[in-house]
């Protein structure tokens, strides 16, 4: 199977089910790369390209990338071009093919090792969900510490997500849960593994939680949560505004971080983050001061176009270094005016 007889419609669904939320955007955005080039499966993407159009660091998409290819999705070609090796994507449409004309669900059963008596059912992704004796549940962990690391036993792979879900109640249904009479640590009597779930799903799982009694550790984590407070939108703008007019006053960086963490109930570093314009909630408000060295002190000045050509000649060098290319290829791949 060759580039040009791969249909990237047919796996738009599926691929939201057999991949990761960061390898469900890095692979939509190369294969749309690919599908726009006219080179047969061996398009040049670099990794800030990706970054920026997904909207990642750049170290995760290399992360993503280095999953995606034990996966086998694609093999990375390294080409040289100019004084540097760049990553070129060769993509294994056989196997792309599949996940789009087949399921990636499989539903299992966990069997206690000693009595081969089934204690949980469960469903999801073939290749990682069955195995995984890590991310369960607090009912699963008590089970498994008194009896033992369970047999893992595949009731059917290459489901729909759709016929995954079926077959996992009725498996349910078939055993009990432990609350209602049977045997399963399973929580609830149905499936609730559905991305997008409807009001009766809704409904239906809030009546079988009322009344539950919360274990220790999930009143831990919503303690923890509770804690956690985000800046609104609308105040960003102000507490920049503060931040330029009390540093241009040459008051301490980290005193007025303090200060106006502590009116608003966040820490330090997030006023750090906003007065660095660090973040993709800041990073699009114009930078507005800038910390000079002078001597053992830093002072506030104000962010002229001057520093701002400045910063760019400096970022450009080191991504021409990076790169091992210099800096007028760098504009010019780039489109950036010298």
């Amino acid at each position: 199977m060759n580039k040009k007889e791969f249909k990237l419609t047919g796996i738009d669904i599926i691929m939201c089910k057999a991949f990761t939320g960061s390898e469900v955007v890095f692979l939509s955005y190369i294969l749309k790369r690919n599908n726009e080039s006219a080179s047969k499966g061996n398009e040049i993407i670099y990794d800030d390209e990706i970054a920026t159009a997904i909207g990642k660091t750049t170290r995760t998409v290399m992360r993503t990338r280095k999953t995606l290819e034990l996966k086998n999705i694609f093999k990375i070609i390294k080409v040289r071009k100019g004084r540097t090796f760049v990553n070129t994507y060769r993509f294994n449409w056989k196997k792309l093919e599949q996940l789009g004309a087949e399921g990636t669900k499989a539903v299992y059963i966990h069997r206690d090792s000693n009595t081969n008596i089934p204690f949980y059912v469960g469903c999801g992704n073939t290749e990682t969900r069955p195995n995984n004796m890590k991310s369960r549940s607090d009912e699963w962990k008590e089970y498994v510490a008194i009896n033992g690391l369970p047999i893992v036993e595949i009731v059917a792979d290459g489901l729909s997500c759709e016929q995954g879900i079926k077959l996992e109640n009725e498996t349910i249904a078939k055993y009990g849960i432990i609350k209602e009479g049977g045997i399963l640590v399973n929580c609830v009597t149905y499936s609730t593994g559905v991305r997008s779930w409807t009001e009766e799903q809704k409904m239906n799982l809030s009546k079988t939680n009322t009344g539950v009694k919360k274990t220790p550790h999930s009143v831990e984590s919503i303690e923890k949560r509770a804690h956690i407070i985000k800046i609104a939108k609308e105040d960003i703008q102000p507490i920049i505004n503060e931040i330029t007019e009390r540093l241009l006053n040459q008051e301490g960086a980290l005193i007025v971080d303090e200060d106006i963490a502590k009116r608003y109930n966040v820490t330090p570093n997030t006023i750090k983050n906003i007065r660095n314009r660090k973040g993709t909630r800041y990073s699009k408000y114009p930078q507005t001061i800038k910390l000079v060295k002078i001597y053992k002190d830093f002072k506030a000045i104000r962010y002229t176009e001057e520093h701002k050509i400045a910063d760019s000649e400096i970022k450009i060098k080191r991504r021409a270094k990076k790169r091992r290319l210099t800096s007028e290829e760098i504009r010019e791949k780039y489109n950036i005016a010298s």
